[in-house]
Formats: structure tokens, sequence, C-alpha cells
């Protein structure tokens, strides 16, 4: 797939590209490449958010100490629930990519 199709790359083997921002909604779409690791980062302090799959998942989360949160699978369409202020990072195991809507209140409740 060519790189314009991906998104804007945010670190190496990730990319961004916003799908939808209306009505009170924020709709992201997530690429990470098979083997890349996501840079730790936070995400809203005063919103949760749920992501879909879109492709099948095979992931880790790391705690900011780099000890293992959870190491999960899932199939497209199953959705997972974050609370507000969620810290991790993510390393896709797969060997295909990890493709993810995040949906979440815009702005912020």
């Amino acid at each position: 797939m060519p790189i314009e199709d991906l998104g804007e790359q945010i670190s190496p083997g990730v990319f961004y590209l916003r799908i939808y921002n209306a009505g009170g909604v924020r709709v992201d779409r997530f690429i990470v490449k098979p083997g890349t690791t996501v840079p730790f980062h936070g995400n809203a302090a005063n919103s949760g958010y749920k992501l879909v799959a879109c492709t099948r998942l095979k992931f880790l989360s790391l705690t900011e100490d780099g000890r293992i949160s959870e190491y999960r699978r899932m199939e497209p369409g199953e959705q997972l629930i974050r609370p507000a202020g969620f810290r991790h990072t993510l390393v896709n195991t797969s060997d295909e990519d990890f493709v993810v809507l995040k949906m979440w209140p815009w702005p912020p409740e």
C-alpha cells in the first residue's frame, strides 16, 4: 500500500489518519506495522475512548516501567473500552498490520 494511503507517520511504523470530527465525536484510524512498538503515551486525562479492531490484532500493552499489563487478541469488529488517562505502550506481536479505529467525545468532557 502506498504510504499516502496510510496517513501521517507519527513514529516509525505507526500511522494516523483523522476519519471524522463532528457532532461531538472524533474518530481516528491507527495502523501499526508488524513488530512495531508504539512509544509510551497517555491518552486524554478527562475522556475515555473506544477502540474497534479492523483487522485481527495480537498485541502487548506495557506499563511505563516496561512491565506487561496485558496480552490481547481481537477479531475485526471487537471493541475495547479504555478509561480516561490510560497510559501505555503497545507492541504489535502479529505478522499483519494492526488497524484500529479510536473513538471518543470531542471536545473531551
